[in-house]
């Protein structure tokens, strides 16, 4: 009889979960898409520490003329007609000289002599250099002006060798990177460029416990420059990271924990690799029965990632795997509503440009995502999810003055391969596993001062703007410590299409410690928006974030946040409060 009535139960739930599947009214915490959700910001909060981004600036110091032509008197001077590049590949310089000529005023027949002849040269030096070709001269060769010609001279400056500092291999293992052939986008021959050598230290300074440096030196044949690479890393090229934060729900678990294991350069080919591992560690629910059976809420979760670079292409590929477990209280029984997600990635980036300025990249990347929900044993056909397609993104990083600009544009589309299934939401349109989905990122960072002290302002904006009909995986949701702060996630506004925008008002109160001052907003909109209870978050917080050198390095981040505006009927608390922390030795 009991076994029949539990049956019965259990049947009415599932028959619940088909019948609220497709609605969009549901905002309360659902293990299946909001713990996901969750795991992946808390996935991207981790590879920040886990793979910093470590950028490479080499400045090239050039004095750029203000005057002109007109402004330089020549007494002996002859006029000239025509202005021409000679040598190797000046084929390839002839814009920077054309580029010269127009900043100066050049005009047919102007008279010029040795004066204006050197500013001309010196002004196409100065430019080609500025371009990163530090080793490129410009000459003038003897010549006979009264033709009316002026010709000069390019000598291209050309890569010799790139050899690896092994003086004191001992100490700094730089024979690991030796034969590694994958670094720097230049070979013996190439014309020297420091935006490749940029790229070239890039590679090396992504991992972590590497320090890296290059020295230009002259090389034995003419015209020619070697580079040296110092390159130093830790004695056990591998670090551990242990996070601890309250960041999830009071359903599942609200301290969540993390223990990740990076491997630093595994294959001597300036890689990367990294499995993390987690769970919830206390504060979750659990729920007995009037029959003595128990139900432990909780979730765990584990990633692994795996990149290496090419000179300007870097591969990577992750593996996402997220379980859950939440204690549903029935009439007489208690029930397990479970369910676990796969996610997989396979990712290609390339350099497309860049200069002292600035960098663009392209990303093309391919996933694959699947997940199911149970009660008990029984599946939840209906929350049955398989879906696979591609994401096209271009990022381009600004660099001005000291303040650094990043923006990003992707295309994401569901393409029904790899056997995905069809959504059962398309049955009310209300969402698809062949999804059009733009999106859009921003990030501001500008460090200023006031008198003696250090500040900074940090601005964060996502955007999403759908094609299709979306499911709740695919949706962009706001509330929360990632989203717009002042929220807990226990609640969520999610539709189709919308944005949130963070913004951080830092000062540095001592060396690498922080107080900050926030300020979030969101907005949701789209048909699925139609039944929330309302479409716009306003949120603030203030805290302290900062690390210290004990051992390792222990990171923390502090704050109380508040809700500005919400929806009426939107549960919250007046105040949330959290903390995350980790540490990495």
């Amino acid at each position: 009889m009991y076994n029949n009535k539990k049956q019965i139960q259990i049947v009415f739930l599932i028959i619940c979960a088909f019948s609220i599947s497709g609605l969009s009214l549901a905002q309360d915490f659902d293990p299946a898409v909001d713990g996901l959700i969750q795991n992946q910001q808390r996935q991207t909060e981790l590879e920040k520490i886990t793979q910093p981004q470590r950028d490479v600036l080499l400045e090239q110091a050039q004095n750029k003329s203000p005057i002109t032509f007109q402004e330089i008197e020549d007494q002996n001077c002859f006029p000239i007609h025509q202005v021409k590049l000679n040598g190797d590949m000046s084929i390839r310089f002839e814009k920077y000289l054309k580029q010269t000529l127009k900043e100066l005023e050049f005009k047919d027949g102007l008279c010029m002599g040795e004066q204006r002849i050197n500013l001309l040269m010196s002004q196409t030096q100065n430019l080609i250099i500025g371009e990163g070709y530090t080793t490129t001269r410009i000459l003038v060769a003897p010549q006979n002006l009264s033709s009316g010609k002026l010709k000069l001279t390019v000598i291209p400056g050309l890569l010799g060798e790139i050899k690896i500092d092994l003086s004191d291999d001992i100490h700094t293992h730089a024979g690991r990177i030796q034969y590694a052939k994958n670094i720097f986008p230049l070979k013996k021959g190439d014309v020297l460029n420091l935006r490749a050598l940029e790229q070239g230290l890039e590679n090396l300074k992504r991992v972590p416990t590497v320090e890296a440096d290059i020295q230009i030196v002259p090389a034995a044949a003419p015209n020619q420059s070697d580079v040296i690479v110092k390159w130093q890393q830790r004695t056990i090229p591998a670090r551990v990271t242990l996070s601890i934060d309250d960041a999830g729900s009071r359903q599942t678990g609200k301290y969540q924990g993390n223990l990740t294991l990076s491997l630093d350069n595994p294959l001597f080919r300036s890689d990367l690799f990294y499995i993390t591992f987690g769970r919830n560690i206390a504060d979750q629910q659990s729920i007995t029965d009037q029959n003595g059976t128990t139900v432990d809420s909780g979730t765990n979760n584990y990633a692994i990632h795996y990149s290496v670079p090419y000179k300007n292409w870097l591969v990577s590929a992750n593996i996402n795997r997220y379980h859950y477990d939440q204690a549903v209280a029935g009439a007489n029984n208690v029930y397990n509503y479970n369910g676990e997600s796969h996610h997989q990635e396979l990712a290609l980036t390339k350099l497309l440009y860049r200069d002292v300025k600035r960098k663009t990249s392209a990303t093309l990347k391919g996933w694959h995502r699947n997940s199911k929900s149970f009660i008990d044993d029984a599946e939840l056909t209906i929350q049955r999810r398989d879906v696979a397609g591609w994401q096209f993104n271009i990022d381009h990083r600004e660099y001005i003055q000291s303040a650094i600009l990043d923006l990003g544009v992707g295309y994401k589309r569901g393409t029904g391969a790899l056997s995905s299934l069809v959504a059962p939401e398309e049955a009310f349109n209300e969402g698809t596993s062949r999804m059009k989905v733009w999106i859009l990122d921003a990030n501001l960072q500008i460090p200023f001062k006031l008198g003696n002290e250090q500040f900074n302002y940090a601005s964060t904006f996502h955007g999403q703007y759908n094609n299709t009909p979306l499911s709740v995986q695919d949706r962009v949701s706001i509330g929360g410590r990632y989203t717009v702060r002042g929220f807990n996630g226990d609640l969520t506004l999610s539709a189709d299409r919308g944005f949130y925008w963070r913004n951080d008002f830092g000062f540095a109160f001592l060396p690498s410690h922080q107080f900050y001052v926030a300020f979030d907003a969101g907005h949701v909109a789209g048909q699925s928006a139609e039944w929330l209870l309302g479409q716009t978050l306003l949120g603030s917080a203030i805290g302290f974030r900062g690390q210290v050198k004990i051992g390792g390095t222990f990171y923390y981040d502090v704050f109380a946040a508040k809700p500005l505006k919400k929806p009426e009927y939107f549960q919250n608390f007046d105040m949330n409060y959290g903390f995350s922390t980790s540490y990495t030795f």
